[in-house]
């Protein structure tokens, strides 16, 4: 099987299919992606996508493709409550473009609700895009 690294405009423009996915093994590997941009001048909250109870995320990556610019802009993968469960903001370098990623190796017992969170002030400028890579149990 050949597997080859996609760009994060071939991702946010679906140029992929599901089936595309390195498995790592396993038969049922799928991924969310979610474009996102600074939100507003004081960030906000971005809705990534609903996992299923079972389901273990693998690695959370953001793909940074326009700088974030403000003051002390910060990205989080999580869910509400806490915002940096799966990617926090000490792992990405907003300012900078670039890929981040985190393996948190995490299953969900419940439907979970995934957010990326946008924060800082000031807010001029900033895009990108989050990847939840999971396979189920």
């Amino acid at each position: 099987m050949r597997y080859e690294t996609l760009s994060v405009t071939e991702l946010t423009t679906h140029k992929i299919k599901p089936g595309a996915i390195p498995s790592h093994g396993r038969r049922n590997a799928e991924m969310l992606v979610k474009p996102f941009t600074y939100v507003g001048a004081s960030g906000g909250t971005v809705a990534v996508g609903t996992l299923p109870p079972g389901a273990v995320i693998d690695k959370v990556e953001v793909g940074i493709m326009t700088a974030f610019a403000g003051t002390s802009p910060t990205i989080d993968v999580g869910v509400s409550g806490t915002v940096g469960a799966y990617l926090a903001n000490t792992k990405v370098t907003e300012a900078t473009v670039g890929t981040y990623a985190n393996y948190p190796s995490a299953t969900l017992t419940a439907q979970t609700d995934v957010v990326l969170t946008v924060g800082g002030t000031s807010l001029t400028a900033g895009a990108g895009v989050a990847i939840v890579l999971y396979h189920m149990t």
